[in-house]
């Protein structure tokens, strides 16, 4: 990409090494890096408190985003408008380290970032009994700014960003360019790895075994239909047809033994009492088949167009389950995200 670009890492942390990529240091940091990821996993501090509560700011202009945490989106946005969102993520975060990753894609009709293109995501902890909200980390992208960050990377220069006192550990801060499908051109990511300690317990999910033999975007679109003739994805699609049968039929309480693993994770991830989310699944869904003002849609098509995430180990069919208002002017969907386990798969969000 031609335009200048800089990569900043804010954080209300303090404290920071800067170094020289050659082999020799590259080896010393990396037992450094090491030993800091110990120290910042033996700690404690509200970050791993019972309750606390954790989301992503998201702030752009001039771009459509992707947000994704762990390998998982969390929130995308293709329109051409300002955004301004808040994101809950307790479900994908896990104690240890944690990847989060931004992708961006140009307004303009050729998909290129534009020079007042910016972005900003802050991960941010709240705990209401402490009163305490505070961000762990910033992510931004300014295109206005200077080509800093280009000439870092070409040299080799990394960031660490660690503060012993608030246990978290921030590094490896990445640009890439042309993240889309293997023979096409388009698109950049800015990454960073926070490593820190929370409350939750490890999502079933970060240990499913994975989908593909190669990465999502790297299959050539001539395989992609092939692909969908697999056994593995076979059972993606019969799962999908049983779950259109049982809402077809309104048996909700055969849809609940489905989502269970959701429901239970769910519940744990925010705290709730057990059984709220099963009782929230119900409501809502009982709530779009008996509502008389929307409809079912049956799709002709049985095999439509399958995503595995960045993790490879959650695939789904966009807009799985669709109610289209009777007049046209809306409709609800549900994706069910699921993992692959022991020759099954499982409905994990």
């Amino acid at each position: 990409m031609k335009n200048s670009l800089k990569l900043t890492i804010g954080t209300l942390l303090v404290g920071m090494v800067v170094f020289l990529g050659t082999d020799y240091l590259k080896a010393e940091k990396t037992k450094e890096i090491n030993e800091q990821k110990r120290v910042v996993m033996k700690q404690d501090s509200v970050l791993a408190e019972e309750g606390s509560f954790y989301g992503l700011k998201v702030v752009a202009e001039d771009l459509k985003i992707e947000v994704n945490l762990n390998g998982v989106d969390v929130y995308s946005n293709y329109s051409n408008n300002p955004i301004d969102a808040w994101i809950p993520v307790n479900p994908y975060l896990r104690s240890g380290e944690n990847e989060l990753k931004v992708k961006m894609f140009g307004n303009t009709d050729n998909g290129d970032i534009v020079q007042l293109s910016k972005c900003k995501v802050e991960l941010i902890v709240i705990n209401e009994t402490k009163n305490i909200s505070s961000t762990v980390s910033t992510l931004s992208f300014d295109n206005s700014l200077s080509d800093k960050f280009e000439e870092t990377s070409k040299t080799g220069i990394q960031q660490v960003i660690v503060n012993l006192e608030s246990p978290v550990l921030i590094r490896e801060a990445e640009l890439n360019h042309n993240i889309l499908f293997v023979g096409t051109h388009g698109g950049s990511s800015i990454s960073q790895k926070i490593t820190f300690k929370t409350p939750f317990p490890e999502w079933k999910f970060f240990d499913s075994e994975e989908i593909l033999s190669k990465p999502y975007h790297e299959i050539k679109e001539e395989d992609y239909e092939i692909s969908k003739e697999t056994p593995k994805l076979k059972k993606l699609y019969e799962l999908r047809e049983k779950i259109l049968k049982l809402v077809k039929e309104k048996d909700i309480e055969s849809l609940a033994v489905l989502v269970s693993e959701r429901n239970e994770e769910m519940d744990k991830a925010f705290n709730y009492e057990e059984g709220r989310s099963l009782k929230e699944f119900k409501f809502g869904l009982s709530y779009d088949m008996n509502d008389s003002s929307y409809e079912l849609y049956i799709p002709a098509i049985k095999k439509p167009a399958y995503i595995v995430e960045d993790n490879n180990k959650i695939a789904y069919i966009e807009k799985a389950v669709i109610f289209n208002k009777k007049d046209k002017s809306g409709s609800r969907t549900y994706n069910f995200k699921c993992r692959y386990e022991k020759g099954d798969w499982i409905i994990t969000r």
